[in-house]
């Protein structure tokens, strides 16, 4: 495999792809975490705000790389409207989970930063593998 076929053409190979989905992830991560945290220490708000905040910035960065790197979006067969509403479908579930998850172990308790933010990266790391399978699931046509 060559460092062309691993960045940048066209692939089914789900090795590929789910290096792909780390990279992004990473980046969407660091920003996600990036606002989560300026808006939980600046302004105070309550954890689920900042990671609802969070989340958004890092779906739609998400997106807008997925659109162009991970699984050049417009492979599903479904025109780009549709595409967009399903991945916002799997993008809300995600942050339904994310939200949930959040709630149920911090249950508004006053964790410190690095509390916080491992307990953050689990739930990350587990609506990691359902928005991949998900999106994987969706461009599973996608020809190689």
């Amino acid at each position: 495999m060559t460092l062309k076929e691993l960045l940048w053409e066209p692939t089914r190979k789900g090795y590929v792809q789910a290096f792909r989905a780390i990279v992004v992830g990473g980046i969407c991560v660091v920003f996600d975490f990036a606002l989560m945290n300026l808006i939980r220490e600046r302004l105070g708000w309550q954890e689920w705000l900042c990671t609802a905040c969070g989340y958004l910035l890092g779906t739609i960065i998400n997106y807008v790389l997925g659109l162009v790197w991970l699984f050049k979006m417009s492979s599903s067969g479904m025109n780009r409207k549709a595409e967009f509403g399903v991945f916002c479908i799997i993008s809300a579930i995600g942050f339904g989970c994310n939200a949930g998850m959040m709630h149920l172990l911090t249950d508004g308790k006053d964790y410190g930063w690095l509390t916080f933010n491992l307990i953050r990266m689990g739930i990350v790391a587990v609506v990691f593998v359902w928005t991949f399978g998900a999106r994987k699931f969706l461009y599973r046509k996608k020809a190689e």
